[in-house]
C-alpha cells in the first residue's frame, strides 16, 4: 500500500494506530528527486557533479502565458536573458535563461478559483496533498511534481494543492500626478460613491452608516437624505478633474473599474485600496469575506488585487430577486461575487466590526481542479536566479517552479555540507526552500548561517570577493554546493575543492556545481571545467553522466585513463573524476517521439547550438564595454590554419610571470598570422636568464623581441640585451604617442593604445587577414578588458582590475598585444639611417 492510501484512512484509525503511522512515516525519506536527469545527478558517485540547463528539460509553458514582472505583464516568449520577474516570494529576480521548446503537447490546469495555465508535461510545480480529517504530517506538505505526475494522481483520486505567492512588489513607474487621490479613499468611493456625471457641476455623494468610512473622506461631506452624504467645498473640484483624468468620470455602478496605476501601485497602497472596496462592497461573517459588485470588470480587478497580495479569490455571478413591493418580485442587475481567501480575512478590511467578523488564521492554498489535454502549441521555459526558482505566472498569479536538488543531497546523503552563492543576499530562498522542506527554523542559527541538525551540519555562505573563498578554508565539508557556479570565478571555486573532505572514511565526498549557459565572458570558465560534457568540438567529448578523472600535473591539469592513483616527480597523484549531466533531449524519451528535435533543428543560431547541441559557448553576451568583441577573436580563430611554409617571423611579444597562478607567454608572429602560445609556469621561469633563454629559443629570422619591462619583467630584458638580442622593453604605463583610427581619440597610456590597436585589427571591416591560433586561453584573455571613456581619451581597465573581477591576469591576451608591435628589423633600421637600433622608436 502506498503512503497516500494510508493517509486516506488516518480519520478512521484509533489514536493509537495513527501515532504508529506516524512513526512509520517519520522515517520515510523527507526528499526523494524528481524522476530523470535529477535523479541521474542525485545517485551519481562522481566527485564532481555538474548539473545544468539545457534543451529537453521541460518546464514549459505555453508562449503567450503573461509573466509577472515588477514593470506589469509580459508574454513569456518576449521575455530575455537579465530581465526582471516577480518570485513567489514578492521579490524580483533575474532570468538567466530563456529556452524556446518548440510545439509541445499541453495541458490546462485549472484551480479552484478559476485561474489556469497552459503547460506541458514536464512542467515542474510545488504540491501538497489535501488531507482528510485534522491530521498534517507535519513539515512534509511541499513537494516537487511535473503537470503529467499530477495528472496520474488526480486520475487516482488525490487532491492537489499550490501555493499561494507572497504579496507581490510592483515598481511599474507612474508619475505622482497619477495617484493623487489616497488608495483607500479611492477604493471607498468605488464602493459607495456616485460618479455617474460629467462635468464641472458633476454631483458627488456617499452612501454610508459608518461614521468611520464617512470620517476617512477628505472634504466637506454634508447630509443629504438618509443615509447619503453630498460634497461639496474645492475637494469637489480636485475629485471631478481626477476621475475625469482617469476615465471614471461619468461610471454607474456595473461600469466601475481600478484605475492602472492603482492597480499597480506598492504593496501598502493595494491593500489600503481593497479594504476601502470591502469595507464599502464587502461582507464578512465567521471568518470568510466577500466582494459583491454589479460591475464585472471591478469584480475582476478586486480578485486581481487579492492574488496579487498572496491570496486566492474565487468569482461567480448570479441574478438576485427583488421585492418591489405591491407589484410584487423583479429580477435584479446580474451581480458578481468575490470569495475572498487570505491568511486572515481581517486584512481586507479596515472598518473595525467587519474585521471582528472576518478574523481567521489558516495557511491559503490552492486547489488544482482539472488537468486536460489542450492541443500543442509554442512553448517556451525560463530558469530564474532565484534559489527556490519559483516565479508568478498568468493573470492568476499561479506560483510555478523548477528544482532543488542542492537541498535534497544535503538532507539526505551528507553530514557536513556548504552551500555557497555568489552574493548572501541570495540565500535567502535556499533558507527559506530548506524551511519549507524540514517544517520549521529548529536548529538554524541566522546570526551563523548554520543549520544543525541531528548528525548533520548545513552552512551556509557567500563569496563576493576574490579572496573570500579564505573565509572557509579549513573547514573541511564532505558535500560543497556552488550554486549558480557560472557566477563564481574559477580560482574560488578550485581552491575551495581542496577542503572537500570528511574524517568519515564511509562518507562519500562530493562536490555540486548547478548552472545556466553562461551569459558573460567572466562565466565561460565553467565551458573549459566541464569540455568533454558542454564543449561540442571537444577531441573526446562524454555522454550526459559519464564519469571522467583528471589530475593536476605540474600546475596544469589534465585528463586521465582512470581513477588509479600514479607516480609523477616522487608524487603519488590521486585522480579525481567529474560528470556533468543535463537534460538534453537525448535523455528525454517523451520528447523523442514528439518531432521536437526536428524544431530544435529548424531554430536560428545561436538558440540551435543552446538547445539542439547542449553548446554552453552559444549566445553568451560580450559586456558593453568590452575592448575587444569576442566574435572578432573567434573570427581570427576560425581563419588560423598552419601554412605548409611560414613567413619569416617578426615579433614576440613576453608576458612574464608575476608569481601565483601567473605564466610566462611567448607569442609569435609572422606577418598576421599568429603561432600558438608557448605557456611556461610561473615556477619554471623564476629568474631572468630563464625566461630570457626560452625567449631566444623561440626566435627565428632576426625577429624583434617586445618584453614588458614593469616589475620582473626588467630582468629578462636586462639578459636579452647582454646577450646583443634586438628586445625592446615595453612600459605599458608610459604616455602614449598616437589616436584611435577616427584620429579623434587618445589614450590614457600605452597599454591602452596595445590593447586598442589589437581591437582596431581584429575588426572584421579592417581586413588585415589576422589569424589566432584556436585557444581558449587567448580567447579569454583577449575578451577580458573592457574600456570606459572619460573626454576623449581611451582608458582600458588595468590588470590588477581584471584579476580582482575575474580572479586570473590575463597573461595570453597581453603577449599578443606584444607581438602586434611592429619594430623593423636591424638590417631594416640600419638601411634607414638610424644611428642605433637603440634609438628607433617603435611607437611611433
Amino acid at each position: 500500500m502506498k503512503v497516500d492510501e494510508v493517509e486516506d484512512l488516518l480519520p478512521y484509525l484509533t489514536e493509537e494506530e495513527q501515532r504508529e503511522i506516524d512513526k512509520l512515516l517519520a522515517s520515510a525519506p523527507i526528499w526523494t528527486p524528481l524522476p530523470g536527469p535529477q535523479t541521474a545527478a542525485y545517485l551519481s558517485e562522481a566527485d564532481i557533479v555538474g548539473y545544468g540547463g539545457a534543451a529537453g528539460g521541460g518546464k514549459a509553458l505555453a508562449s503567450d502565458t503573461p509573466i509577472l514582472t515588477p514593470y506589469g505583464m509580459r508574454a513569456i516568449r518576449d521575455l530575455r536573458v537579465g530581465d526582471s520577474v516577480l518570485a513567489a516570494d514578492g521579490t524580483r529576480t533575474q532570468i538567466i535563461g530563456v529556452f524556446p521548446q518548440g510545439v509541445r503537447p499541453l495541458y490546462r490546469v485549472t484551480f479552484q478559483d478559476g485561474a489556469s495555465l497552459l503547460a506541458d508535461a514536464e512542467h515542474r510545480w510545488n504540491y501538497c496533498v489535501a488531507r482528510k480529517g485534522k491530521w498534517r504530517k507535519s513539515g512534509r506538505d511541499w513537494k516537487v511534481g511535473t503537470t503529467g505526475q499530477l495528472a496520474e494522481m488526480m486520475d487516482g483520486g488525490r487532491r492537489l494543492l499550490i501555493p499561494t505567492c507572497e504579496p507581490l512588489r510592483f515598481t511599474k513607474s507612474y508619475r505622482k500626478p497619477q495617484r493623487q487621490i489616497d488608495a483607500y479613499v479611492l477604493g471607498l468611493l468605488l464602493g459607495d460613491g456616485y460618479t455617474a456625471q460629467h462635468g464641472p457641476g458633476a454631483k458627488w455623494s456617499f452612501a454610508t452608516e459608518d461614521p468611520e468610512l464617512l470620517a476617512a473622506l477628505p472634504g466637506e461631506w454634508v447630509y443629504d437624505s438618509g443615509c447619503s452624504y453630498r460634497l461639496r467645498g474645492s475637494w469637489r473640484v480636485v475629485l471631478q478633474s481626477e476621475f475625469e483624468r482617469m476615465g471614471l468620470a461619468g461610471c454607474k455602478a456595473a461600469t466601475k473599474f481600478i484605475p492602472e496605476p492603482y492597480k499597480w501601485g506598492s504593496v501598502a497602497d493595494r491593500w489600503a485600496l481593497l479594504q476601502g472596496l470591502m469595507d464599502t462592497d464587502g461582507t464578512a461573517a465567521d471568518g470568510k469575506a466577500y466582494f459583491c459588485s454589479i460591475s464585472k470588470r471591478l469584480a475582476e480587478d478586486v480578485q486581481w488585487l487579492v492574488r496579487t497580495l498572496g491570496g486566492r479569490a474565487t468569482m461567480t455571478s448570479r441574478v438576485p430577486t427583488c421585492t418591489n413591493g405591491p407589484t410584487g418580485s423583479a429580477q435584479g442587475a446580474q451581480a458578481w461575487q468575490v470569495y475572498v481567501r487570505l491568511p486572515d480575512n481581517a486584512d481586507a478590511f479596515r472598518l473595525e466590526r467587519k474585521r471582528a467578523l472576518a478574523k481567521c488564521d489558516k495557511p491559503v492554498k490552492r486547489r488544482i481542479v482539472s488537468i486536460e489535454r489542450e492541443g500543442e502549441g509554442e512553448a517556451v521555459c525560463i530558469a530564474v536566479d532565484h534559489p527556490e526558482s519559483l516565479y508568478v505566472a498568468g493573470d492568476g498569479c499561479v506560483v510555478t517552479h523548477n528544482t532543488d536538488l542542492a537541498c535534497g543531497k544535503s538532507l539526505t546523503r551528507h553530514q557536513k555540507i556548504l552551500i555557497l552563492r555568489r552574493e548572501a543576499t541570495q540565500l535567502t530562498g535556499i533558507i527559506d526552500r530548506f524551511t519549507e522542506i524540514l517544517g520549521s527554523r529548529e536548529g538554524f542559527n541566522g546570526a551563523e548561517r548554520i543549520w544543525r541538525l541531528e548528525g548533520r551540519q548545513i552552512e551556509f555562505g557567500s563569496t563576493p570577493n576574490l579572496d573570500d573563498w579564505n573565509k572557509y578554508q579549513g573547514r573541511p565539508h564532505d558535500l560543497l554546493v556552488f550554486d549558480e557556479a557560472a557566477n563564481f570565478l574559477e580560482s574560488q571555486v578550485r581552491a575551495l575543492l581542496g577542503w572537500l573532505r570528511s574524517t568519515d572514511p564511509k562518507q562519500h565526498c562530493q562536490a555540486l556545481l548547478t548552472f545556466n549557459p553562461p551569459t558573460t565572458a567572466e562565466g565561460r570558465w565553467i565551458v573549459d571545467f566541464f569540455a568533454p560534457w558542454l564543449d561540442r568540438k571537444h577531441t573526446n567529448p562524454a555522454e550526459p553522466g559519464e564519469l571522467r578523472w583528471f589530475a593536476m600535473v605540474d600546475g596544469d591539469e589534465i585528463e586521465v585513463d582512470s581513477g588509479e592513483p600514479f607516480e609523477h616527480g616522487g608524487d603519488t597523484i590521486q585522480p579525481t573524476s567529474r560528470t556533468f549531466i543535463s537534460s538534453r533531449i537525448a535523455d528525454n524519451p517523451f520528447l523523442m517521439g514528439t518531432g521536437y528535435m526536428s524544431t530544435l533543428q529548424s531554430l536560428p543560431e545561436p538558440l540551435r547550438s543552446q538547445m539542439l547541441h547542449g553548446d554552453f559557448n552559444a549566445g553568451m553576451e560580450d559586456d558593453p564595454w568590452q575592448v575587444i568583441p569576442t566574435a572578432w577573436v573567434e573570427i581570427a580563430q576560425a581563419r588560423w590554419r598552419r601554412p605548409d611554409k611560414l613567413e619569416p617571423m617578426d615579433s614576440l611579444g613576453v608576458d612574464v610571470a608575476r608569481g601565483g597562478r601567473d605564466q610566462t607567454i611567448i607569442a609569435r608572429r609572422h606577418g598576421m598570422w599568429f603561432d600558438e602560445p608557448l605557456a611556461y609556469a610561473g615556477k619554471a621561469t623564476p629568474n631572468g636568464p630563464d625566461v630570457a633563454g626560452l625567449t631566444i629559443a623561440a626566435k627565428r629570422d632576426d625577429a624583434v623581441i617586445h618584453i614588458d619591462v614593469i616589475g620582473v619583467g626588467s630582468s629578462p630584458y636586462d639578459f636579452l640585451e647582454d646577450a646583443r638580442q634586438q628586445v625592446i622593453g615595453v612600459n605599458v604605463a608610459e604616455s602614449p604617442v598616437g589616436t584611435d583610427k577616427s584620429g579623434r581619440l587618445r589614450f590614457r597610456n600605452l597599454r591602452a593604445e596595445l590593447w586598442w590597436r589589437f581591437r582596431e585589427a581584429l575588426d572584421p571591416a579592417n581586413n588585415t587577414g589576422i589569424a589566432l591560433p584556436p585557444s581558449r586561453e587567448l580567447l579569454a584573455d583577449l575578451c577580458a578588458p573592457t574600456w570606459a571613456l572619460s573626454g576623449s581619451t581611451i582608458q582600458v581597465e588595468s590588470r590588477e582590475d581584471i584579476v580582482k573581477r575575474i580572479g586570473r591576469s590575463p597573461d595570453y591576451g597581453s603577449a599578443y598585444t606584444l607581438a602586434l608591435l611592429d619594430t623593423p628589423k636591424r638590417d631594416v633600421i640600419a638601411a634607414m639611417g638610424q644611428p642605433s637600433v637603440k634609438d628607433y622608436d617603435p611607437y611611433g
